[in-house]
This record gives structure tokens, C-alpha cells and sequence, in this order.
């Protein structure tokens, strides 16, 4: 070139600063994605084919491995080989719906999960470790979980190796047991039922600390060579020993006859550890010479292969225990209910305690006791069965109203005369009510709210037993079956009641004066089925029921304050239970723990602020009346787990005793008789010695 040419190239062309040209295009990654997305789609520039049963998804090698670090170790192995086009045939256990959602996800980011698929992504995202699929879908299923399907989950958390998840599912079925038991996937559940007899000499001991010794019972009778499956066949008899370990009769030493007699003790032929241990030693196929090695059941190693290599040598050690207590609950009258991992199953374990006490001996004179020789007359029965019954006591009468019969409601009212023991009927109520509250105010007694049979009403009306009649009042604010009420300085308080299955928190207060209702403040938890009582300037609001969780809990309202405060807890969860003031204490009767019906009665002293268990009724009664008439405490109607009752029982607080006599009227004699029984003047007339020859008419 010519230096002429050079000088004019250099002045053609212009001088640039010293500085570098740039841009950013930030679609381009997301349109790269999506272009090979559509080519996907297309089947063009594929290098593998993910295949299960007829379906095949292809796609991209590269994508899917920079999404998966399993596909990816999983890819390079196969590069390695020299495989240009792969065929990847799938696990069979993954759902090729989850499969496409994840390959889509590997391209585009996102992901739309229906709930059916939630499980089925979340185990093939576990599989193939994509961290931020398999954390989404874990987190969806922990939150939506509830009592009813929590156990379904835990079982797919173990299956799935999860020891995140399965600790998650364990802390909630722990919190929300109560509700858990009542669900269809625990009464499905294989069931141990166990019954614990203590012996003189054991001490005592909680019912966490006798589950926990029943599973290493268990452990070590599966151990001695007896399968599960038979243990769980039939009810189990255990003793709990001085040291307060259960075993069964066979491995105790000594055992008192009197206890063989008594529980009719049958030792079992289940063999023991030492008997499996000794078997190995001689050769056996599951355990090394010295007799304490085991190997892998062939079940389990099948198991295995759902599983990756880091996770095969953890599984045990990470995910749970193969024995184990969940979680458990006291279900009242020395009953406890547990669930468990036993041998990796899950399980639910029933425990009935009984204590074993010396037989009395017999008295040289026959005891008379004249409630059980019926020399009381029997209570009057109703004119029908009532459940969820409002019971008053008006006048020195017991007042029966409402309640429901097999689906229908009454709307008819009885009074009962302790006197005479006999019931009499008094004008219907102008609307048939069940689960609904029922007090007197101004020596008149008023029915508010409840439910029809067909609808919750709103409705409330007041008996004058000098008119005869019932009027209307003022409507309730909203409609509010299965609250609670009580009377407090002339006002009524009704509190709690349900709204479909929740339990509501407020309540509402009636002046009669000017016939209006006021809300009040709201309780902390929300409750159906509850009692209400006023004691000591004091509105008790007692368990219930809260959608599926059955309470324990109290919560106390000071109407002067307008102000809820949490109270001292029941021993039992109760719905359903007769609730009311007697001799300064409150009582709590009967009601149910959520799946059965409880004959039992709770009575809290305000001044040593405890609950004790008192004598327990003749009979289980849930949605129970209770009434004080003339000193003695009345429970009426009610439902004993089979059948609606017509009957009625009474508690005298001074002999701690429940009687479905009249014991404060004697049985007419015969006309040759005096009406009265002869006495000793050192016994109570219940406790009064008769000749054997005495006839009892």
C-alpha cells in the first residue's frame, strides 16, 4: 500500500473513545428457555426420552440435569458411555403426571400443582432432588394437614424416608391427639389393646412412662420369635411389677395366686429373646453364631431399592425409630390410648389399668343397703326419652323440656315432684327445641335458642307458671345451638353455641328489664356442647367441643370486668356434659371424651382451686340435664352410647353416691308390716341391719 493510500485510510476512519460497547438483553435466558421448551415439544435437537409404561416426554439432557443434581450424576454416567439419544425408562413407582409437571418446571420455572398430585410431585422431586419442588410441596401438605388425614401423611413421610416431615407430623398429631382419635384413619389403625393389672407392690406411674414400657414389651416378645399380627389378635394381660415394668405372666418370677385367681391369668407360649438368640447360635438363618447379630429381612431390602445410595446406609438412623410412642392420651376410668411405631408399623395401643386389691372379707351380718334391695322406690321415668334436654329446677320441681328422640325434638314439658316421684305434664313450649339453653329468671323459665330438628333458631320464649302460658321475647342476636347459659344477678348469659362445626367465642347477656341482648367479651377458644354455671361472683364456661376437638379446658368470666381468664383444666376432655353449681363446688357430669360416652363426674372446689373425681353415674349419659332440687343434684335424659333415655339418677354429696332410687322415700310394706324398717341406732337408715327372713315388697 502506498503511503498516500495509508493517510487516507487513517483519516477515513473516525477516532472512538476509549471505551467498551455493551447491552444486556434480559428476556434472553427466558427466551432461550422457552424456545427450547417449544422445541421440546417438537421433538427436535432431544437427547433423551423419559419413558413410563406407553408414555415417553422428550427433552433435553443439559436442562433437566442443570434442574436435578440426581439426573444430572445420572447423565454423566451415561455420557460417558457414548450414548447420544438415551432412553430413560422410569422408576414405576412415579406418576408420569408429577414427571411432565417436573420437566415443564425444568424449563420454565414454574410449576402448578393440582392437589390430587401434590404426594406424587413431591416423591418425584424427592427422587430426583429438586430441593425447591419437593420443599413447596412439603410445605403445602404440613400446612393443609388436619386430624383426619395427618396419619395418611406420616405414614407417606416415613415411606418416603422424610425425617423432616415425619418430625413435623409427629409435633402436630401430638398437639391435636384429641382430635386425631376421633378420625377414620385411626379407628383403621391395627389396635394392641392391652390390659395392665398393678400389683400391690408397684407404684405409681404415668401413663407416658407404661406406654413406653408396653413398647418394649412388645419389642422383646416380636424379638422371642411372636409375629405382631398374633399379639394384635387378642387382648394382652400384663403385670406392672414393683419396678413399674410391664411383662407378661411368664416372665414375672413369683406371681400371687391370688392374682392368677382373681384376672384368671393364662400364660402364654410366646417365645422369649434367649429362646431366638439360642436358635441363631445353632445355625439360623437370621442371625450370626453368637446369637446376637440379625440381618435384613428380605422385605426390607426390597424397600431399599426405592431408595438412593446416600439414603440406604441412614435410613434407620434418620428417619425414626423402629419403636417408638407418638403420641398418647388419657381417655378417662383408667383408660389410655397411645399411637406408635411398632416393628416400623404404625399403631394404635389401648391400656385399661386395674389394681389389684385384696378380697374383703365377708361380714358375719348381711349389710342392707336399701337403695340396692330396693327398699327405695325406683325414680319415675319421663313420658319419652330426652337428649340434649334443658333441665330447671322451678319452685321445689324439676323441670324437664325439649330435648330429641332419635332425630325428633320435643316440644313438651314435664315437672317432676320429689315428693310424690312422679312426673306431670305442664303446656308445650311453642316451638320444639333440642340443644338449646334453659334457665329461670324471675321465677319464670325461659327456653332460648337451640335447634328444631330441621332448623337453628333464633327464637326465645318465657313460661309464667301463674298464667300457664309461654310468650315471645326478644330474638336472639344470631342463631346459637349447643351454647351454655347461667343466671347471674337477673340477667342470663348464654355463651359459646356453634356455627356449622366450629365452636363460637362469644356470648351474649339478656336484661328482662329492657328486654334486649348485649354481647359480651370473647373466650379464647371456641366451644359447642359446653356447660355454663355462676359460682362466686363467676361465669364458668366448661370444655366442650371445638369442630373435632373435645376440650379439657375452663375458662372463667368476670361479668363486672367483662373479662376472660383461662381457668383450672378437667382431668377429661368433656362435650356434652351436665354442668352446675352444688354446695359451693362446681360438678361436671358425665358428657363424652370425643368417642365415647362417659359415666364419669368431676367436681372443682374454688378454694383449693382443684378437680376431683367424685362417684361416677349409674349409667353414661352425654348431653345430660343437670338441676339442684331440693338439695340433691339431678341428672336427666341424656345418651348412653346405645340408647336415649327416659330415666333419671340423683347424687347426695354427703354419701358421695349416685342412685336411680328415691332415697329420700321409703317402698310401701305390706299392710301386716310396719312402714318403717327397724334401725340399730348406731346406723343410717341406708345401712340398717333386717332379718334375713324380712320379706321386701
Amino acid at each position: 500500500m502506498s503511503k498516500e493510500t495509508l493517510i487516507q485510510t487513517k483519516k477515513s476512519t473516525p477516532s472512538l473513545p476509549p471505551s467498551r460497547s455493551s447491552m444486556r438483553d434480559l428476556s434472553g435466558p427466558g427466551s432461550t428457555m422457552a424456545t427450547l421448551n417449544e422445541l421440546r415439544k417438537q421433538n427436535q435437537f432431544v437427547d433423551v426420552v423419559l419413558r413410563l409404561d406407553s408414555h415417553a416426554i422428550p427433552a433435553h439432557r443439559a436442562v433437566l440435569a442443570c434442574r436435578s443434581p440426581y439426573l444430572f450424576d445420572y447423565y454423566m454416567e451415561r455420557a460417558a458411555e457414548g450414548v447420544a439419544v438415551l432412553d430413560h425408562e422410569l422408576d414405576a413407582s412415579m406418576n408420569i403426571g408429577a414427571i411432565e409437571l417436573l420437566v415443564n418446571f425444568a424449563y420454565t420455572g414454574k410449576i402448578e400443582v393440582p392437589y390430587k398430585q401434590v404426594h406424587s410431585v413431591y416423591q418425584a422431586a424427592r427422587q430426583w432432588k429438586i430441593s425447591r419442588v419437593k420443599m413447596a410441596c412439603a410445605q403445602h401438605l404440613v400446612q393443609n394437614m388436619n386430624p383426619r388425614f395427618c396419619l395418611e401423611l406420616r405414614e407417606f413421610a416415613s415411606e418416603e424416608c422424610d425425617p423432616d416431615l415425619v418430625s413435623i407430623v409427629d409435633d402436630y398429631v401430638k398437639k391435636n391427639f384429641d382430635d386425631v382419635v376421633l378420625s377414620q384413619e385411626f379407628q383403621l389403625l391395627p389396635r394392641l389393646q392391652l390390659e395392665v393389672i398393678a400389683t400391690q407392690e408397684s407404684g405409681a406411674t404415668s401413663a407416658r412412662h407404661m406406654f413406653e414400657t408396653a413398647v418394649d414389651w412388645v419389642r422383646r416378645t416380636v424379638k422371642g420369635g411372636t409375629k405382631l399380627d398374633e399379639l394384635i389378635q387378642e387382648p394382652q394381660t400384663l403385670l406392672l411389677t414393683a419396678n413399674n415394668i410391664l411383662k407378661d405372666v411368664q416372665e414375672v418370677d413369683e406371681v400371687n395366686q391370688d392374682l392368677v385367681d382373681s384376672f384368671k391369668l393364662v400364660v402364654k407360649k410366646y417365645q422369649t429373646p434367649e429362646k431366638k438368640k439360642h436358635l441363631s447360635a445353632n445355625g439360623g438363618a437370621n442371625g450370626h453364631a453368637n446369637g446376637h447379630k440379625y440381618y435384613m429381612s428380605p422385605e426390607d431390602e426390597r424397600n431399599k431399592y426405592f431408595m438412593s445410595p446416600e439414603e440406604k446406609n441412614t435410613i434407620y438412623k434418620s428417619v425414626e425409630k423402629k419403636w417408638k410412642i407418638i403420641a398418647s392420651t388419657d381417655m378417662a376410668d383408667n383408660r389410655y390410648v397411645a399411637v406408635a411405631v411398632l416393628n416400623k408399623q404404625l399403631t394404635v395401643i389401648t391400656l385399661s389399668e386395674k389394681t389389684a386389691k385384696p378380697t374383703p372379707k365377708k361380714s358375719l351380718h348381711k349389710a342392707f343397703s336399701i337403695a340396692s334391695d330396693c327398699a327405695h322406690p325406683s325414680l319415675a321415668t319421663m313420658a319419652s326419652p330426652r337428649c340434649a334436654v334443658g333441665v330447671a329446677e322451678l319452685d321445689g320441681q324439676l323441670i324437664a323440656a325439649g330435648g330429641s328422640n332419635r332425630g325428633e325434638c320435643h316440644s313438651s314439658v314435664e315437672s317432676y315432684d320429689p315428693i310424690s316421684n312422679k312426673w306431670e305434664s305442664l303446656p308445650n313450649m311453642n316451638k320444639p327445641r333440642a340443644r338449646f339453653e334453659f334457665g329461670v329468671i324471675d321465677s319464670k323459665l325461659v327456653a332460648v335458642g337451640g335447634s328444631s330438628g330441621q332448623i337453628e333458631l333464633r327464637k326465645i320464649e318465657m313460661y309464667n307458671p301463674e298464667t300457664m302460658r309461654w310468650t315471645r321475647m326478644a330474638d336472639l342476636p344470631t342463631e346459637r345451638p349447643s351454647a351454655g347459659a347461667a343466671v347471674y344477678n337477673g340477667k342470663l348469659y348464654v355463651i359459646g353455641g356453634c356455627a356449622g362445626s366450629a365452636g363460637l367465642k362469644n356470648g351474649v347477656v339478656y336484661d328482662p328489664k329492657t328486654n334486649q341482648w348485649e354481647y359480651i367479651a370473647r373466650m379464647q377458644q371456641g366451644r359447642s356442647q359446653l356447660g355454663v354455671c355462676a359460682l362466686q361472683d363467676l361465669i364458668y364456661a366448661v370444655g366442650g367441643s371445638d369442630a373435632w376437638d373435645c376440650l379439657n379446658s375452663v375458662e372463667v368470666y368476670d361479668p363486672e370486668l367483662n373479662e376472660w381468664s383461662m381457668g383450672v383444666p378437667m382431668a377429661t376432655c368433656r362435650r356434652g356434659a351436665g354442668v352446675c353449681t352444688y354446695k359451693g363446688k362446681i360438678y361436671a357430669v358425665g358428657g363424652s371424651d370425643g368417642q365415647v360416652a362417659l359415666g364419669t363426674v368431676e367436681c372443682f372446689d374454688p378454694n383449693t382451686m382443684e378437680w376431683t373425681n367424685v362417684a361416677s353415674l349409674t349409667a353414661p349419659r352425654v348431653n345430660v340435664g343437670v338441676a339442684v332440687v331440693n338439695g340433691r343434684m339431678y341428672a336427666v335424659g341424656g345418651f348412653d352410647g346405645k340408647n336415649f333415655l327416659d330415666t333419671m339418677e340423683v347424687y347426695d354429696a354427703d354419701t358421695n353416691q349416685w342412685s336411680e332410687h328415691a332415697t329420700h322415700l321409703l317402698r310401701t310394706r305390706c299392710r301386716s308390716r310396719s312402714p318403717t324398717p327397724p334401725q340399730s341406732p348406731d346406723l343410717s337408715p341406708d345401712e340398717a341391719e333386717i332379718p334375713e327372713d324380712e320379706p321386701v315388697n
